[in-house]
């Protein structure tokens, strides 16, 4: 399993398996992953020659600050779950590589 956290690693990737023909399938998440995001993945295998795992806790989904701050995060848990299940590739976004400071909204 390939685990990316640059976009470009993650375009560079997918382009190589699109070359050679490949259907990419892709199931976004927010972490903290269960059995009902396994069940996701199986599905996309089930549909696709590879399939591309994001994981991405976006702050701006949250109304109060303190419920991000609170959302659980379990990375290594993650990332066996997405290995057990035969993910090809996890992206794992952070918030900085992704909200420039001057949108970012700062409490």
């Amino acid at each position: 399993m390939i685990v990316c956290k640059i976009p470009e690693e993650v375009l560079d990737q997918v382009r190589l398996w699109k070359a050679q023909g490949k259907r990419i399938g892709f199931v976004p998440t927010m972490g903290f992953l269960h059995e009902g995001h396994a069940y996701l993945f199986e599905e996309c295998i089930s549909k696709a020659d590879k399939t591309v795992v994001s994981i991405f806790v976006n702050p701006a989904q949250f109304n109060d600050p303190e419920d991000y701050a609170k959302y659980p995060v379990n990375t290594e848990g993650d990332l066996k779950l997405c290995e057990s299940k035969k993910v090809d590739l996890v992206f794992y976004r952070t918030k900085k590589l992704y909200i420039p400071m001057e949108f970012q909204i700062l409490y």
